[in-house]
């Protein structure tokens, strides 16, 4: 008779099954930013190099959150790097469905560019908050102060593209977008470079890794019967 699974397997299948939710809205929010760049409406004009711009910025932000999301789930509820607290998994269901739908709403909103920055910025305190709250609901060994560098790093780029996307000081539309890639450029490459380890923990026999790449596969070696 084959053994119940236990509450670990039971979990990690709760964990899967939330990546997968969190993959389909960020590839629908993806598929829809694309559509109403490159296929708009017929009354609306063609995407320029504001829309491009915009494009790039999306990009560049939805890598890091989309692996950083995954990354914390698998240490957190998987591989057992941290420890998560009773009710842990429930909190990181809504956060990230939360975040998922924010990013979805932010490729409906492709068409009007205040609006889609407003809502870029509202993402980077979503995603500190969030990040915060696991501090809480997870043994980690994260020291406090990285994390209010990061933190602020995050607020930082949020006030700086709502305000800017707000205001009239860029002449051109295209100005603005090109201040606006640049400051949501920078973040990524600052939250890659802050917590490297995190998104990619380095071999234990090895110092220092000069790139990400993963393990090869261990091949699967034939059972050996008794003579």
């Amino acid at each position: 008779m084959a053994n119940p699974p236990s509450l670990g397997e039971a979990r990690k299948r709760s964990v899967d099954n939330l990546q997968r939710l969190y993959t389909v809205v960020v590839s629908l929010a993806i598929t829809e930013l694309l559509k109403r760049l490159f296929h708009p409406a017929a009354d609306a004009p063609k995407a320029g190099l504001s829309e491009w711009l915009m494009l790039t910025s999306f990009i560049v932000t939805i890598i890091p959150f989309y692996h950083g999301a995954n990354r914390y789930l698998d240490a957190t509820y998987v591989t057992g790097e941290r420890s998560a607290k009773h009710g842990a998994l429930m909190l990181d269901f809504i956060a990230l469905f939360l975040e998922g739908i924010l990013l979805f709403v932010l490729g409906l909103f492709a068409s009007n560019a205040t609006i889609f920055y407003t809502i870029l910025g509202a993402l980077f305190v979503f995603d500190a908050a969030w990040v915060g709250l696991t501090r809480l609901t997870t043994n980690g060994n994260e020291s406090v102060a990285s994390y209010v560098k990061w933190a602020g790093v995050n607020v930082v780029a949020a006030l700086a593209v709502t305000g800017a996307s707000w205001t009239t000081f860029f002449k051109t539309p295209e100005r603005e977008a090109a201040f606006l890639t640049i400051i949501c450029v920078f973040r990524t490459v600052y939250d890659y470079y802050s917590v490297w380890s995190f998104y990619y923990p380095p071999d234990a026999d090895k110092d220092l890794m000069m790139f990400a790449a993963p393990r090869p596969a261990m091949p699967d070696l034939p059972s050996q019967g008794n003579d």
